[in-house]
């Protein structure tokens, strides 16, 4: 039969009976064109009942030669064979090339099938009858507009094992087959480690795994959850992916020779699972050193001593040390011997090393007997009076304990048997030199005397004075004394009346010139480190000429009134009598004397020095007295009168005196006498 549309013979592929319509039957038959250059296509032909039986006997052996060559045409034509995993997905990967550029990408259509029997598994037409094993199964996951025809087929069953093809309406003229194979183990874990892994240096580790399901990939997970952990994914190719997880990893020693695990996890509840055992290069761990034989020595035993460590590679240098800073080397091997070991002997110490590096570094003390050693005497500096106190003996190695103490003051042997002597209060008394002795079953050690000094404040101060009467302008002295101090004193200070003097820290306080102000309570105060300690205080008085009216001032306010009622009444009789007295004088008549014998005398009454030299007064201001050198016995007679009119001068010399001397008779002859001093009344005489 030939095809309208194609003008080719045609190859019935699969039919369909529709329906019965009257006596003639409609059938629709599915044909594949065979052409000479081996292209194909399919056809619908509508053919009636009448016609069917001659159709088919002509075209039977026509099909019988086309399916022999067909099958020829699929081994030739074999482009890929894709592995799946059953109950996975695949995705058949297609490419095409467009033969009509000018046909526009919307009008291409695709449909895959599949052989043995040749049929429909996907259209790209809703109207095609595609296998209803497949419709629900099948994807088309590629883009025709860029040449991609990709098919995915999902939940993946055992007999989805066939060759499949791809058919490109309108211009395919060939095809190209794609074998799937089902497989019920899923592709082998790949994990890869680096060679070498040294402690402490950062690695990454890949995990990954190979499948055909980009749309539902595996995941990958580890068996530990401390690293830095990065996934991603890889196409591969020719329908083929891989998911790869990478671990960044700090290799630890503790994970030598473990296990490494990585799983792949599928939809389907598929877990493969890869592991590897860890080498992990390190330095030496866990570094031990022991005793070999007996633990318990005393001193000058031998002892041996072994030094263990665990590393990867294995340890290959050992090095002893000796000491708390371990300095002093003592050799190297796995096994040491120390001979005469002493009391303090050690900590002996081991370092371990290997191709990678030092090991950690231990240290072994020795268990060695011997009698207390290194006693002293502890005591708190500078006890004071009053304060508890504590007196310890320490022993700075006993092995065994110490049993007993025995304790000594100033060479006596004391009643006590403890570890420390203890006062709730202590006193001066309790000074003195201590030592103790500490025992045990091996023997016993003394320690050296400790001076126990305590402190207290300066006692029995006191002042001491020559006088406590002191006259006014005499040099007045305070001692302030003390018993006893300890420590000496330090500084003192003075008192009076309760007030302290300032700038007065000696012991001594002087005066060089006393007044009556000095007079006064005294009080003084000795301080050292421990305290302070005030003397009784001392009334010293100091008496000068104004005592009388100091005292006077002290008496109370009647005495005072009476004492200056008679003061009173002695200056008015007095003063009475010496105006009785001048004048009887001025009633004696003065004899007349010539203008030569007299000299002229100007009374000043001013307080000013008796030596100063002065102008002269205005005559006007000035008495003159006419002085008179009288033979008689009984004095000196002296006459005043007026003031002279006599022109003034400018400068006239005055000579003052401090006193008149006149020339007094007596029984021996004339001679000089002075007048009293407090009778004188300054006189400048003018020549």
């Amino acid at each position: 039969m030939v095809d309208d549309r194609k003008g080719t013979i045609s190859h019935p592929r699969r039919w369909n009976r529709s329906r019965q319509q009257g006596s003639e039957f409609e059938i629709y038959f599915t044909f594949l064109t065979f052409s000479q250059d081996v292209n194909y296509s399919w056809n619908a032909v509508l053919l009636s009942e009448t016609v069917i039986e001659q159709y088919i006997m002509e075209k039977l052996f026509l099909i019988a030669i086309l399916q022999v060559s067909i099958s020829q045409v699929e081994t030739d034509k074999l482009k890929l064979t894709v592995r799946a995993l059953r109950s996975s997905c695949v995705v058949i990967p297609c490419t095409f090339s467009n033969p009509e550029p000018r046909t526009a990408p919307e009008e291409l259509s695709i449909q895959w099938y599949h052989t043995k029997p040749t049929s429909l598994i996907y259209s790209g037409k809703p109207s095609d009858p595609v296998r209803a094993d497949y419709r629900d199964r099948t994807r088309f996951v590629g883009d025709l507009k860029s040449g991609d025809c990709s098919l995915q087929i999902s939940s993946v069953r055992g007999d989805d094992a066939k060759d499949y093809y791809p058919w490109i309406e309108p211009h395919s003229k060939d095809y190209e087959l794609y074998k799937v194979t089902v497989s019920d183990r899923p592709e082998e874990i790949s994990l890869n480690v680096p060679e070498i892994m040294t402690e402490g240096t950062p690695v990454k580790i890949n995990c990954s795994v190979v499948h055909t399901c980009p749309s539902s990939p595996p995941s990958l997970s580890w068996d530990r959850s401390d690293s830095n952990i990065r996934s991603y994914h890889e196409d591969l190719g020719n329908g083929r992916w891989k998911v790869v997880s990478e671990m960044y990893y700090t290799p630890m020693a503790q994970d030598d020779g473990q296990s490494l695990q990585c799983t792949a996890t599928y939809t389907e509840n598929i877990t493969p699972k890869r592991n590897i055992t860890m080498a992990i290069r390190y330095s030496p761990k866990n570094t031990t050193a022991v005793v070999l034989g007996n633990a318990t020595l005393q001193e000058g035993d031998t002892v041996t001593l072994r030094c263990s460590a665990v590393g990867n590679p294995d340890v290959s240098n050992y090095s002893w040390y000796t000491g708390d800073e371990a300095k002093l080397l003592l050799g190297h091997g796995q096994n040491i011997t120390v001979k005469k070991i002493l009391w303090n002997s050690g900590p002996y110490s081991c370092i371990t090393t290997n191709a990678v590096g030092f090991g950690n570094f231990t240290s072994l003390k020795l268990n060695i007997e011997h009698a207390p050693k290194e006693v002293q005497v502890i005591v708190k500096p500078n006890p004071v009076e009053g304060a508890p106190l504590t007196i310890a003996c320490r022993v700075s190695s006993s092995n065994p304990p110490v049993t007993r103490y025995t304790w000594y003051k100033d060479g006596l042997l004391m009643n006590v048997n403890s570890s420390a002597l203890n006062w709730t209060k202590v006193t001066s008394e309790n000074s003195g030199r201590y030592h103790c002795m500490a025992h045990n079953t091996l023997g016993n050690s003394s320690s050296s005397p400790a001076n126990v000094s305590v402190h207290y404040p300066p006692k029995g101060t006191q002042i001491y004075v020559s006088e406590t009467k002191v006259k006014e302008g005499e040099r007045m002295a305070l001692e302030c004394k003390i018993n006893s101090s300890n420590p000496v004193v330090d500084h003192y200070s003075w008192f009076k009346n309760g007030n302290q003097l300032q700038n007065q820290s000696r012991n001594i306080l002087i005066i060089e010139k006393s007044l009556p102000d000095d007079s006064g309570t005294y009080q003084c105060e000795a301080r050292n480190e421990a305290g302070n300690s005030s003397s009784t205080p001392i009334t010293v008085n100091v008496q000068g000429s104004s005592l009388l009216f100091k005292n006077f001032a002290t008496l109370g306010g009647t005495t005072a009134f009476l004492l200056l009622l008679l003061l009173a009444l002695f200056i008015f009789f007095w003063r009475s009598q010496n105006k009785e007295k001048k004048q009887a004088d001025q009633s004696h008549s003065i004899p007349k004397v010539t203008e030569e014998e007299i000299v002229y005398v100007t009374i000043d009454h001013s307080k000013e020095s008796r030596t100063q030299k002065r102008k002269v007064p205005s005559d006007d201001f000035v008495t003159y007295a006419a002085v008179r050198r009288n033979p008689d016995p009984d004095g000196a007679y002296a006459e005043v009168r007026k003031p002279l009119k006599t022109p003034k001068k400018e400068e006239e010399e005055v000579i003052y005196a401090t006193d008149l001397k006149f020339n007094c008779p007596t029984t021996n002859g004339s001679e000089s006498c002075r007048v009293r001093d407090d009778f004188v009344e300054y006189a400048a005489v003018k020549r």
